[in-house]
């Protein structure tokens, strides 16, 4: 599921983040981000009915928005090093399976 949102960051769909957030117009930015968020939350929305349907927990999709896909993000935009699979990886595990203290 991270390792989705981690490459298609890179596709043109995930490119149109980043336009969309230096659009020059607010509502033009309002609408991209939001077209944006969409289409992300419906990517993971089926994933996670598809687990269901399979009988497996899952976590509500904000959630997985907060604690996959924002960090990723966030990762991408400020090119911190070592933003790449086992990072990804690793955040979907932390929702899975939190540490005792979170």
């Amino acid at each position: 599921m991270a390792v989705w949102t981690l490459a298609d960051l890179s596709r043109p769909g995930g490119v149109a983040f980043f336009r969309a957030e230096v659009a020059p117009d607010v509502d033009e930015r309002r609408a991209g981000l939001r077209e944006c968020l969409e289409r992300v939350s419906s990517r993971f929305q089926a994933a996670l009915d598809a687990a269901a349907q399979r009988g497996e927990e899952t976590p509500a999709l904000g959630r997985v928005l907060d604690r996959v896909v924002a960090p990723l993000y966030f990762r991408v935009v400020f090119s911190v090093p070592e933003t790449d699979e086992d990072y990804a990886r690793g955040l979907v595990a932390d929702l899975c399976d939190p540490p005792a203290n979170d």
